[in-house]
């Protein structure tokens, strides 16, 4: 019998035998013999006739105590288990702990296993088994702040126990939060553990001081969380499709191990907390909703029929199909004013005819009253939508920038439908205020673009009263619309090949391209270039969004450019409208004109020439001749600044020279209007071939440009310039092979370089020609060192100069630096 002793919850008192000193509270029970066997032996403790508690064991090594696991929070039941007792470790100087805690059956010294108390004394740690610990709530998708922010979980507390050995993660991944600490990590039941990304309040969305940090992410489509304790399950919780902003609460009647496992019992949290996020960290959960019978809502907590709206009730009163600040998937919305008191549950969605895309979908009562305007957008987060924080609702499908629907009903009725035949980047098509009803609203002249400026800048007023449609003074319009000495008209829509490209600058010299560049385009009947969106080969496009109507007459040449300042865009005439972003490639690209988001001209460059624009010849402007590469050719022409190009003016034909900065058709030789008269081809006091010159006698008045001459009939060299070479009858013009006079002997006035041909001493046959025709050739023979082989000039023709009788070495006349010739003059008669 034990007499009798008081013990406190969850500390020890030790029982001793005969002489037992070695804890002093010992209860010491005085019998002459053992009452314990050492092998095959049992403890019991009664109180009367009811056992309390017995436990069974076998062989116990000599010298050291058996001992139930310290990794076990000691249990009456658990200690049954053979298993779960060990000899006291041998590396423990007293063998045995009677009076403190038991140490770990198996590694005694792995971390977790052992902390120290607040009491300071070292202690087995008490781990949690299943159901002691129980995830109550998880914050996968924060919408007030980042994710890697505001993530959180909380985990419920049943029963007292240590956490130290603790690990979290998400189910099959490594990495996890381990909970390690010297210090016993105690908990005890009603606790809540809120588990955070960040500490900071500011960050993290306002929430309490977290009790541990995670540094895993959680998936914002669901997961599942393991929490262990020695590598045993302690709680594993499911959470799937979390809304943004909103945590998943489990229901507070369901706080168990096993509860938690059913998805039934989790629902959406519906409390706000800090930065508006919804949840309840480090606090109970309030009870789920039950469900609900179809037709019914919940209106402060209780449930009532849904008053559905009647044709009439809601009307569709501002539309943004093309929002510029963000993307269209995430700041595209619309508004409903309401006229009667109604609730949107149930209310369905469209674009096309009848077919539903989303119904309104919540538990809870969506009430809207008469004069209420409510903000559907397809991203709630403000930080996404373009600034709109007053949401009243998510839709899931997308709205089209150019002709779209919209509709909304209920139970297969429709509502109220809107429909819009282009929409502006950034702006909003608004009602006029004095037009909303539902018949009024199906007028496109009740519309206008929306003029005040929300959020991150687009144009719009969601979720107040639109501004009136009133003239350009109040600046709406409807989309398709624009204003035309003080009213309105629709937009002259340009179908393909109606509107085309017929000069453009990528490459000017005189400006930098950024302001440079320019685009002319002509019409062949009225358009507008209102919405026209011009678009690069690299995906960049611009619309051109103006008020006021942009005419382009029949016949009539618009300019286009990046910037309409004189001083910056190289000394541009007046530009029709200014497309700012879309930058020409000037080694090579296409730009494409589309209206109402159809193509209706493309060109294609390989290459612009620096300072020039590429021409389309003025003999074939079309849509379809702008296509051949052939029929474009750069300007020759100055304008502005000086570069090349006549933006806004007529262009000119291919093949034509300039005079005057005017240009003209050249004056082309034919057969006998030039000859061949003179050729150094073996200078003596320059060397060669740099001083090899010829001379052509010119017999009628001609141009030049375009004179092919040189020694391989197969690839004659060009005369080529811009500017008209004109060439008087009985003058002479000079080719050589520089053009130079220090370089080439003396010779000026040179009217062609002809580069890389040299010429033979030993004789060969040149060739002159002009637009593929070969119209007059020499063969010649060897020459004299430092003396021209020249004509008689009594002999000067086409056929004359074939017979080698008729020509002879220069006999008397010296140019230049010594050498023997008339280059550009009248020749020496042959003796």
């Amino acid at each position: 019998m034990v007499p009798g002793f008081s013990i406190a919850a969850e500390a020890y008192r030790v029982v001793g035998f005969g002489a037992f000193t070695a804890v002093s509270d010992a209860i010491v029970i005085d019998r002459p013999t053992s009452v314990l066997r050492n092998q095959d032996g049992f403890v019991e403790l009664r109180c009367g006739d009811t056992v309390i508690d017995r436990v069974t064991y076998g062989i116990v090594p000599e010298g050291r105590s058996l001992q139930f696991s310290g990794s076990r929070y000691p249990d009456a039941i658990a200690n049954d288990d053979p298993g779960l007792w060990c000899a006291a470790p041998e590396q423990d100087a007293a063998l045995a702990t009677p009076g403190d805690g038991n140490r770990v059956c198996g590694d005694n010294t792995a971390d977790g296993q052992w902390c120290v108390a607040a009491d300071g004394v070292t202690r087995a740690v008490v781990h949690a088994a299943a159901g002691d610990l129980v995830v109550t709530e998880i914050m996968a998708d924060p919408a007030a702040v980042p994710d890697d922010d505001g993530e959180w979980i909380e985990i419920s507390v049943r029963k007292t126990v240590d956490l130290n050995g603790l690990t979290l993660s998400r189910r099959g991944e490594e990495e996890a939060l381990a909970f390690a600490s010297d210090t016993c990590l105690t908990v005890t039941p009603g606790d809540h553990i809120l588990l955070a990304r960040n500490d900071d309040p500011v960050a993290n969305g306002g929430l309490p001081e977290p009790d541990f940090l995670f540094e895993f992410g959680l998936t914002n489509s669901g997961g599942t969380l393991d929490l262990l304790a020695n590598n045993e399950t302690v709680d594993r919780a499911v959470y799937v499709n979390p809304s943004p902003g909103i945590a998943v609460s489990l229901d507070s009647d369901s706080y168990d191990g096993n509860d938690n496992d059913l998805l039934a019992n989790w629902c959406p949290a519906v409390n706000p907390y800090g930065a508006g996020d919804y949840g309840t960290p480090a606090t109970d959960n309030p009870a789920c909703p039950e469900t609900l019978e179809a037709g019914y809502c919940l209106d402060d907590g209780a449930a009532r029929e849904v008053v559905a709206p009647a044709p009439g009730d809601l009307v569709i009163a501002e539309v943004m199909p093309d929002p510029d600040a963000v993307n269209d998937s995430s700041g595209e919305w619309f508004e409903v004013a309401v006229k009667a008191s109604v609730d949107i549950n149930g209310l369905e969605l469209g674009t096309v005819d009848t077919t539903v895309r989303q119904t309104v979908q919540a538990d809870t009562c969506l009430r809207f009253e008469d004069g209420d305007r409510i903000v559907f957008v397809r991203d709630d987060r403000a930080t996404e939508n373009g600034g709109i924080s007053n949401v009243d609702a998510e839709f899931l499908f997308g709205l089209l920038n150019g002709t779209g629907e919209l509709f909304i009903g209920v139970d297969g009725l429709v509502l109220d439908r809107v429909s819009w035949a282009g929409s502006d980047s950034g702006v909003s098509i608004a009602l006029d205020p004095d037009r909303e009803s539902v018949t009024e609203n199906d007028t496109a002249g009740n519309w206008c673009a929306g003029t005040s400026a929300y959020g991150d800048g687009d144009l719009g007023t969601p979720g107040v009263v639109n501004s009136d449609c009133n003239g350009p003074g109040a600046g709406g319009l409807h989309p398709g619309y624009c204003y035309s000495a003080g009213s309105t008209r629709p937009i002259a829509v340009p179908l393909a090949g109606q509107l085309f490209v017929t000069e453009i600058m990528a490459d000017p010299v005189s400006a930098a391209d950024s302001l440079g560049e320019w685009i002319e385009v002509s019409a062949t009947t009225n358009v507008d270039l209102n919405n026209i969106r011009l678009e690069s080969g690299a995906g960049v496009t611009w619309t051109i969004t103006n008020d006021q109507c942009l005419p382009v007459a029949a016949g009539e040449l618009a300019l286009l450019a990046r910037s309409a300042v004189t001083g910056q865009n190289g000394g541009l005439p007046a530009v029709r409208a200014v497309y700012d972003q879309v930058g020409l490639v000037n080694g090579g690209s296409t730009l494409t004109l589309l209206a109402a988001g159809e193509a209706i001209d493309q060109v294609t460059w390989t290459t612009a020439p620096a300072g020039a624009a590429l021409n389309l010849s003025a003999d074939v402007m079309s849509a379809v001749a702008n296509d051949v590469p052939g029929n474009w050719c750069p300007s020759i022409v100055t304008f502005g600044d000086g570069d090349f190009g006549t933006p806004g003016a007529a262009n000119f034909t291919c093949g034509q020279c300039s005079e005057g900065n005017v240009a003209r058709n050249a004056v082309a030789p034919v057969s006998g209007s030039v000859v061949i008269n003179e050729i150094m081809a073996n200078p003596a006091v320059t060397g060669e071939p740099d001083g090899e010159w010829v001379e052509i006698l010119v017999k009628a008045n001609v141009d030049l440009n375009g004179l092919h001459f040189g020694d391989n009939f197969a690839s004659l060299e060009e005369l080529e310039s811009n500017e008209c070479v004109a060439a008087e009858a009985g003058t002479y013009a000079v080719l050589a092979r520089r053009g130079e006079s220090a370089a080439n002997g003396g010779v000026t006035d040179i009217v062609m370089d002809y580069g890389s041909i040299s010429l033979s001493n030993g004789g060969e046959t040149l060739y002159l020609g002009w637009g593929g025709t070969v119209f007059d050739q020499v063969t010649y023979g060897a020459t004299t060192d430092g003396k021209s082989f020249s004509l008689d000039p009594t002999a000067a023709t086409e056929s004359d100069n074939d017979n080698l009788a008729n020509w002879c070495d220069t006999p008397a006349s010296t140019y230049g630096a010594g050498d023997f010739g008339t280059p550009g003059a009248a020749n020496d008669s042959c003796p």
